[in-house]
């Protein structure tokens, strides 16, 4: 059984369910482990490989330029020299494996040794890839009953310490000797462990939970010191503790949640005994103890009518007070909705629903004139991932992380049918304009486009090396842009399902595009802070935008197709001109990154979603903001105006969904 989790909150949640069992399976006679809770990590971030090689070195230098070298003779041994400025340094650590021939089931474990790895030679010309390297993990501590507060040592620390003991008792290995000799006796060295005693120290949580990454966060360019404790406690970081006293360090973690979206970071169980890296069989005992697959999630108290700022009243207009007051009054039993983030987010083309998904696994259909639950659907079992309404708004298609489609009927609930095909997650599913096909991209790097009517596959579509973040139809039909982790867009003839073009210029992942209305020019939007507008006939590259100073999430022509929205993670809005590149209109005033936007229907107004727990509503000829709604508790992941400009919708991670009539919070020109 595998669990894969592309949010950071979703790991923490996972821990927090589930840390105690896995504990008590570690350190249970059947996996014949002795850890601390500590010690116990769970890794997201890992490669495989066939045989590999490792490295440290120290020495005290600064500004001065450094080189390493390394040659491999015949994949036989490993020479590695470090050397600052023509000085070879003189305290160099090396690693390597399998230590033994790759097909025997033996460990390739060890430390470090201070001297030159050699790498077994092999007779086997198809190695095995089942060598697995740890880079990013995450790890966590409970609060003992008797020790409500507990400090950290603050002390100096050689590399590499075994992080610090609660108990007092003395370092793993005995007392210190020299280098070499502490090198060889610890068995761990966690640098996280100061950061779980510091969010102990510094909250009434009842548990702990951090990463490296949370480290590399904190200290920045800086980087991680010698003494992390007191550099900690010279930073001071805020810990946030949640409703179930779990602690966490405060950190812009938007970026961790991009890259786990675009690594692998599951958490598995395999049927069998315990293979070489130490993974858990999967015996009936331990599956009912772990729980299955699903991720539960952390449960939000969402009873937080909307707030109105006083000054906003309008005194002269009583009318619109009480429409005020009985919107605020339609949201006190929002805790009947979700009790996950929200995921998707979507419209129907009719302006009557909003549909949102979680990952809580749950998918719910509001009435946007009463604003009101009218059904639920639990059947994904996994996250879902995105939605959209057909474009008679009769159905509504979901995709989830365990790689189905689902089709439901909007008005009776029915469920009509299965696209299955996909083998991971599937993050965007689209219809075609014309209703007949629909379109879908999935972490298993494959396209498929599906006939709408008997859900069966028309064409698969493979090209992308790495997963397919979403997918597009043009408004005419004719083609279907799909973009991802490969820093490449692909245009595919929808008709014929072959590739039409590739197009290829970004340095990062493309996370979304917008075809200009009609249909000659297509937009990407990337990691690398650009924008680049192509000609769909040719895959010509037409104009590069570098306007922003982080990855662009959000990209979008306006009605007449002059114009191009953008939004990034550098918390900025911006307008440009979509032939001629120059900047028309900026917007400022978010303290976070911008996760969505949307243009209104008339093209008059944007808003704005960000991880600042609002959104913004904007004049787009002037880049005026003309109201800011806060009603979120958490970040603002969607936002989207209906189509016929009545209503504004957003969702968030606090698992609200709220559904604003603008005429009653905002003077519309």
């Amino acid at each position: 059984m595998q669990t894969k989790f592309t949010q950071r909150r979703h790991i923490i949640t996972y821990l927090r369910t589930h840390f105690e069992s896995w504990s008590e399976y570690a350190n249970s006679e059947e996996c014949g482990l002795t850890i601390k809770q500590e010690d116990l990590r769970f890794v997201s971030g890992t490669v495989k490989t066939t045989r590999w090689a490792s490295s440290a070195w120290a020495g005290s230098h600064k500004n001065k330029q450094a080189s390493v070298t390394v040659q491999v003779p015949n994949m036989a041994s490993l020479d590695l020299k470090v050397s600052v400025e023509e000085q070879n340094l003189p305290y160099s650590w090396y690693n390597k494996g399998p230590i033994t021939d790759p097909k025997s089931k033996a460990p390739a474990v060890g430390l470090l040794t201070n001297q030159q790895a050699s790498l077994p030679s092999t007779t086997s010309t198809e190695e095995t890839r089942d060598q697995c390297l740890f880079f990013n993990y995450f790890t966590a501590k409970k609060r003992l009953w008797f020790n409500r507060v507990m400090q950290g040592a603050a002390g100096p620390h050689q590399l590499p310490p075994g992080g610090p003991d609660p108990e007092g008792n003395e370092p793993i290995g005995g007392e210190s000797g020299s280098d070499d000799e502490a090198l060889s006796t610890y068995t761990s060295y966690n640098p996280v462990a100061y950061l779980l005693d510091y969010i102990l120290a510094h909250s009434e949580a009842d548990m702990a939970i951090a990463s490296d990454r949370d480290l590399i966060a904190i200290f920045g360019e800086e980087g991680v010191p010698e003494d992390i404790y007191a550099g900690l406690e010279e930073l001071q970081p805020e810990v946030e503790v949640d409703e179930s006293g779990v602690g966490t360090v405060s950190v812009d973690t938007t970026w961790l949640d991009k890259q786990l979206a675009s690594e692998t970071a599951i958490l598995t169980r395999t049927e069998g005994d315990i293979n070489e890296a130490g993974a858990h069989s999967g015996s009936e005992e331990l599956q009912a103890t772990l729980g299955g697959p699903e991720t539960e999630t952390t449960s939000f108290d969402h009873q937080n009518p909307l707030e109105q700022d006083p000054e906003d009243e309008d005194e002269d207009d009583p009318e619109a007070a009480e429409r005020r007051k009985a919107q605020m009054a339609v949201w006190e039993p929002a805790a009947n909705g979700h009790t996950g983030s929200i995921t998707a987010l979507a419209v129907s083309p009719d302006s009557k629903w909003v549909a949102s998904g979680s990952d809580d696994t749950m998918i719910i259909l509001w009435d946007t004139e009463e604003q009101s639950v009218v059904r639920k659907w639990e059947s994904h079992g996994d996250i879902v991932w995105h939605l959209a309404f057909s474009p008679d708004s009769a159905r509504l298609a979901s995709s989830g992380g365990e790689g189905r489609i689902m089709i439901w009927n909007v008005d009776s609930g029915e469920h009509l049918g299965t696209l299955g095909g996909h083998t991971e997650a599937v993050h965007t599913v689209v219809w075609s304009p014309d209703g007949t096909k629909l379109g879908s991209g999935s972490d298993d790097m494959t396209v498929r486009i599906w006939d709408a009517q008997n859900y069966e596959c028309l064409h698969l579509l493979e090209g992308h090396n790495a997963m397919v973040t979403f997918v597009l139809f043009s408004h005419n039909g004719q083609y279907l842009a799909s973009g991802g982790a490969d820093y490449n867009c692909r245009l595919w003839n929808v008709d014929t399902g072959t590739l039409h073009k590739e197009l290829t210029g970004h340095r990062g992942m493309v996370w979304t595009a917008a075809f200009d209305p009609v249909d000659n020019r297509i937009a990407t939007a990337s990691d690398d802070g650009s924008v680049r507008v192509w000609k769909v006939e040719t895959g010509e590259e037409l104009v590069v935008l570098h306007e922003h100073h982080g990855p662009v999430w959000v990209v979008a022509f306006t009605e007449d197709g002059k114009e191009i929205l953008s939004g990034s993670s550098d918390s900025t809005l911006k307008i440009c001109d979509s032939f001629s590149s120059k900047r028309v209109a900026i917007m400022e005033g978010h303290d976070s990154m911008v996760n969505a936007a949307s243009l209104s229907p008339d093209g008059r107004y944007i808003a704005s979603a960000s991880s600042d727990n609002t959104v913004r509503f904007w004049r787009k000829k002037d880049g005026t903001n003309m109201k800011t709604f806060n009603e979120h508790n958490d970040k603002v992941t969607h936002v989207v105006f209906s189509p016929d400009g009545v209503t504004l919708s957003s969702g968030s991670d606090d698992g609200t969904v709220r559904i604003r009539v603008l005429k009653d919070f905002v003077k519309l020109d």
